[in-house]
């Protein structure tokens, strides 16, 4: 297979990405077959394809065609092990399990979506902590560096403001120092703020994959009964 350029790729990029949109918007209407028909034209390599299996996946489930979910979920967790979002993965290859009637198969996969309920919650509660910390420590930095540039402006008067106060420090040398150290502050400053904006973001990511990770558990918990259930009502 000959290399994709920079380019290249990144024009299929884009169409990958307005294939994968199309998918979302067919799936949500449920016409589910079109919605497959987008998203099987999306080829590796592509930034987002292991989300691109995992709708697949959706939209063969939803198909009732468990066999092509499995193919898609099989190969998202042979190929994608750090894949943010596994819970769901697993919970899909359970109700694919259970609707096939391979119960222990099904069983499986809803305790491997099924964690502790307690931890969850506990860094749940942590993850909002840490954000509330950051979001308050971001005020006092955003405040810090307004006063570092007001200090930034002050320090390098307009020169028609020189003219016409004689009184004003003229130095040169002086005021480049001044400046200087000025300029170094506010650039600091700017660092540590741009780090704590991107922490902030991380923290909201993790907040909200944890809370999806409480509901694929409580799905899974329900999925997993019914297999147990089923398998019991089976070996009677």
């Amino acid at each position: 297979m000959a290399r994709l350029s920079g380019g290249n790729l990144e024009r299929r990029n884009i169409v990958n990405a307005a294939r994968l949109t199309l998918g979302y918007i067919y799936f949500e209407l449920s016409d589910f077959e079109a919605a497959a028909q987008f998203l099987l034209e999306i080829e590796e390599p592509f930034y987002d394809f292991p989300k691109v299996l995992l709708t697949l996946g959706w939209t063969f489930v939803k198909s009732q065609d468990y066999q092509s979910a499995l193919t898609r979920l099989n190969k998202l967790i042979d190929e994608y092990s750090d894949f943010e979002d596994l819970d769901e993965v697993h919970f899909l290859r359970g109700q694919c399990y259970l609707k096939l009637g391979y119960y222990d198969f099904a069983i499986t996969e809803f305790d491997m979506a099924v964690g502790a309920e307690e931890d969850s919650l506990a860094n749940i509660d942590a993850a909002r902590r840490g954000l509330d910390e950051q979001q308050r420590r971001i005020k006092e930095l955003e405040q810090d560096l307004q006063a570092k540039e007001a200090k930034l402006m002050a320090v390098t008067p307009l020169p028609s403001l020189v003219d016409a106060h004689p009184q004003l420090p003229k130095d040169p040398e002086q005021i480049q120092n001044d400046r200087t150290i000025l300029v170094e502050r506010v650039m600091s400053g700017r660092e540590e703020y741009d780090h704590v904006s991107d922490l902030i973001a991380a923290l909201r990511g993790r907040i909200d994959r944890l809370e999806r990770r409480k509901r694929w558990e409580a799905y899974a918990e329900y999925g997993r009964v019914k297999a147990l259930y089923l398998k019991g009502v089976g070996a009677e």
